[in-house]
């Protein structure tokens, strides 16, 4: 691995290194806490050079170790995709405990991802990819609206149609 690269393993070194070069996001000490610890969850690990943003796969042996560009945007989509995964096995598993001991573990673990879900998804909103979905949404509302208003119910129905398809082609 590279000399210049710094790994990236504290909340405040994230938000340390946003501040200096990437001053369109910010993160709060439990977001940056919440992204680094899924990282490390999923044997990633954030890493910058510069302006630069790298993951690296921990499971790699050490001369094989790949710097990935990856930007806080993907990193923050990557996260948030992995939380639906983990919550949607999380949601599976509870609903098949055998006993009450196993069914409250299982419904601790699913209450949990669900905070963190709620966390992420108010990082995800400040990302590109989440500012994008949002306008199209209110695109297509204002659109279904005005159909409504001139009666076009069918027309409204059809452009919600749509647009809940291009909305979920773009979801995580």
């Amino acid at each position: 691995m590279n000399k210049d690269v710094v790994p990236l393993n504290k909340p405040e070194e994230l938000i340390h290194w946003l501040e200096e070069y990437d001053k369109g996001f910010t993160l709060s000490e439990e977001e940056a806490k919440l992204l680094l610890g899924y990282f490390e969850g999923h044997e990633y690990q954030m890493a910058v050079s510069g302006d630069k943003m790298y993951r690296i796969d921990l499971q790699e042996n050490e001369d094989e170790k790949a710097l990935v560009d990856y930007p806080i945007e993907d990193v923050v989509d990557i996260v948030c995709e992995w939380n639906y995964e983990m919550l949607q096995c999380a949601d599976l598993e509870r609903n098949v405990a055998i006993n009450v001991q196993d069914s409250a573990e299982k419904e601790l673990r699913y209450q949990a991802l669900q905070a963190d879900e709620e966390v992420l998804d108010k990082i995800f909103d400040r990302t590109r990819y989440g500012v994008k979905i949002n306008n199209l949404a209110l695109k297509l509302a204002e659109e279904a609206i005005r159909h409504i208003k001139e009666g076009g119910f069918e027309q409204a129905a059809a452009t919600i149609t749509q647009g809940v398809a291009q909305l979920q082609g773009r979801a995580r």
